[in-house]
């Protein structure tokens, strides 16, 4: 919550506590973050399937915390020295961010709950292909290979996600500057998507059937022509929304908001 926003009788009402933003470090939260999506059940797959492969989400979870170099309190020696661990991943990307414009003012703890909902959903595409595939489940070594690409996509789409496209094209330029992963060299990081088989980079268009439309199905209005557009923006919106996640769509009249929620 920002404060600016907030009377003195909303403060005492909610009982809110208000922290200076130096206080929590980005490290901090997603510690916490991070602590909640190691033990809270990923809900984008059935309970039945995620009890079977629980032990995925903790392996992820271990690989993210290594690739985002979060510390906690098990890794310092005083509660105190978690003020001073900053986040060599995540701060300079933020402050890069918070000098470009953004259609709604950039708040820290919103585009990191936003990161962690689509590392959520990245953990939920490892479990149903697993589930799928339960002779062949992914080794431990292409389990880390996909969750360090999807975090890099992950954090285009959270960071990147309220700026306008070209400069959300240049935000993925400067990606490949501040992150050691190798990123696509064919064409901008939001065009791509990571195969959970293969852990390659592949362009959302591949996941796209341009099967013939009928003649008979033109004049129904409920028939919806799949695009890359709608399709990336259903798998980045569904994570937000499988993991309850509040979610506002921008955009012009007529550009697919209502549609692409319904």
């Amino acid at each position: 919550l920002r404060v600016n926003f907030a009377t003195p009788a909303t403060v005492s009402r909610c009982g809110m506590v208000w922290f200076n933003p130096e206080v929590v470090t980005t490290n901090m939260i997603c510690n916490n973050l991070l602590l909640k999506l190691r033990s809270t059940p990923i809900t984008a797959v059935q309970d039945g399937v995620y009890r079977r492969w629980m032990g995925v989400q903790q392996q992820s979870c271990q690989i993210l915390k290594n690739s985002l170099r979060v510390q906690g309190l098990d890794d310092v020696k005083d509660l105190a020295d978690l003020s001073y661990v900053n986040s060599p991943l995540l701060d300079p990307i933020f402050e890069w961010c918070k000098k470009q414009n953004h259609v709604m003012p950039l708040q820290r703890m919103r585009v990191l709950g936003t990161l962690f909902s689509l590392l959520s959903g990245g953990i939920a595409r490892i479990i149903s292909h697993n589930d799928a595939r339960p002779d062949f489940p992914l080794s431990g070594a292409q389990i880390e290979q996909f969750m360090r690409k999807y975090l890099i996509m992950a954090i285009a789409w959270a960071f990147g996600g309220s700026m306008s496209l070209k400069d959300r094209e240049r935000f993925c330029q400067e990606l490949s500057n501040l992150t050691t992963e190798k990123l696509p060299d064919s064409g901008p990081l939001i065009d791509f998507d990571v195969s959970v088989e293969t852990a390659d980079w592949v362009l959302w268009s591949n996941s796209i059937d341009n099967s013939d439309l009928e003649p008979e199905k033109i004049p129904k209005p409920d028939i919806v022509i799949e695009t890359v557009d709608t399709y990336r923006h259903s798998v980045v919106i569904g994570a937000a929304v499988a993991a309850h996640r509040p979610l506002i769509l921008c955009g012009p009249p007529g550009s697919g908001k209502s549609m692409t929620l319904t």
